[in-house]
């Protein structure tokens, strides 16, 4: 088997891990219906949570640049307004 069939056939399982799990199944039940070991579905929440966990970090991030982001830019339009109301008078 390729590694690239390998990588798909991982994502297939991770994808119905989360699927059952989101449907209310238990980690036995879950292994048994996707008839792998009780060890990889283990494996694969706790991979499935890191990465869920990896993603929220990010949007944090992502979030706390567009905050800073519009607080640098309404300084800059006061700015701007001061230094204009300053070269009428």
């Amino acid at each position: 088997m390729s590694l690239k069939n390998e990588r798909q056939r991982i994502e297939w399982r991770r994808n119905k891990v989360l699927e059952l799990s989101s449907q209310g199944h238990s980690q036995p039940e879950i292994s048994r219906i996707l008839q792998v070991s009780l060890g990889t579905v283990n494996k694969d929440i706790q991979y499935l949570r890191q990465q869920a966990h990896e993603t929220k970090i990010f949007f944090m991030a992502f979030k706390l640049y567009l905050y800073l982001a519009c607080i640098i830019v309404r300084k800059y339009e006061v700015y701007q307004s001061n230094w204009e109301k300053g070269a009428r008078t």
